[in-house]
């Protein structure tokens, strides 16, 4: 099996306290209607909406994270054959859109400076490839011989990386590294959520 990772984007964004933020990778896509001449616009791709609070102690930062990936997946299958009522008006069909949203709420202190890691966000798809020899492939009963037919399957597992910085209204760093309350090349010990400390396990020494 063959993993490939590519950067979607890599946002820098600036925001007040207690404020949302969001960060789009997306695309414009309007649906259309034969019948109904309304049209509504969906942004397709992921978004992330991001509510920052500076707690009391000045270091550590509460991070409300929802990101949120919405996809199209496919038109409603369209008839052979339109529709024709008793009147012998020919009816044409309403062909509509399907979307996938998912998304996932979370919320997460963390100390000025560092980055917190979200995923969950995975995809799964199927494409069928089929092959066949010209003409011969068409012919009826023995045209499967020399027809091939393959599936592949792939998975997305979309992953968010947020640093969360604490900056004066200039734009410049409230804290440096050396004022921060931990080794800034370690993994410390996480601020509490509701009562909760994570303790994490021994960092070898960088090499």
């Amino acid at each position: 099996m063959k993993y490939i990772s590519k950067v979607l984007v890599r946002a820098s964004l600036l925001c007040l306290a207690v404020s949302t933020v969001r960060a789009q990778v997306v695309q414009n896509n309007v649906g259309t209607a034969a019948i109904t001449p309304q049209t509504q616009q969906f942004e397709i791709g992921p978004t992330l909406d991001v509510v920052p609070v500076v707690l009391s102690d000045g270091y550590t930062v509460n991070l409300t994270l929802i990101p949120e990936l919405l996809q199209f997946d496919q038109y409603d299958a369209v008839p052979t054959v339109p529709g024709v009522t008793v009147s012998g008006v020919v009816t044409l069909p309403t062909v509509l859109p399907h979307f996938t949203v998912r998304e996932v709420v979370t919320t997460v202190n963390i100390w000025d400076n560092q980055t917190v890691v979200l995923g969950g966000l995975i995809s799964s798809s199927i494409s069928t490839t089929k092959d066949k020899v010209p003409f011969l492939g068409d012919l009826p009963v023995v045209g499967r011989l020399f027809q091939s037919q393959s599936k592949v399957t792939s998975k997305k597992n979309l992953m968010i990386f947020v640093t969360a910085t604490i900056v004066d209204p200039a734009g410049n760093r409230v804290h440096s590294d050396d004022e921060l309350p931990f080794n800034p090349v370690t993994i410390p010990v996480q601020p509490a959520v509701e009562g909760q400390t994570f303790q994490p396990g021994p960092v070898a020494p960088a090499k």
